[in-house]
């Protein structure tokens, strides 16, 4: 990222820096390069912005595996399901106690043999 010569030297002189445009998905970083000087000083700092995951917005499913079977057959493979923030960015800070609240349902679904287990 590059400033324009436009910069407010009394700002950055009070420790503010010019807007940083973030990106939106957990996997982009940004890094940005500042270089003030004038007649007396000569100023260059660098650093990276990583973004965070937003608050949880999404439920995304997946069959692990064939995805069509016959009625009255038992799925044999794994559905995992991810929590997502609005961007797709998967929600890491979540922890197995979550798991409490997860509540599965399903017309005529036989929950005996439903297993659920924390990845």
């Amino acid at each position: 990222v590059s400033w324009t010569p436009k910069l407010n030297s009394k700002e950055l002189i009070q420790g503010s820096l010019p807007n940083v445009k973030v990106p939106t998905s957990v996997k982009d970083e940004c890094c940005c390069l500042l270089t003030f000087s004038d007649e007396r000083v000569s100023l260059t700092s660098s650093f990276v912005v990583r973004p965070l995951a937003d608050e949880p917005k999404h439920i995304k499913c997946e069959i692990k595996g064939p995805n069509i079977i016959k009625m009255g057959e038992k799925l044999q493979d794994e559905i995992e399901i991810m929590i997502t923030d609005q961007h797709g960015n998967q929600i890491q800070s979540l922890s197995s106690s979550c798991m409490n609240a997860l509540k599965i349902s399903g017309n005529g679904l036989d929950k005996s043999e439903l297993k659920t287990f924390w990845q």
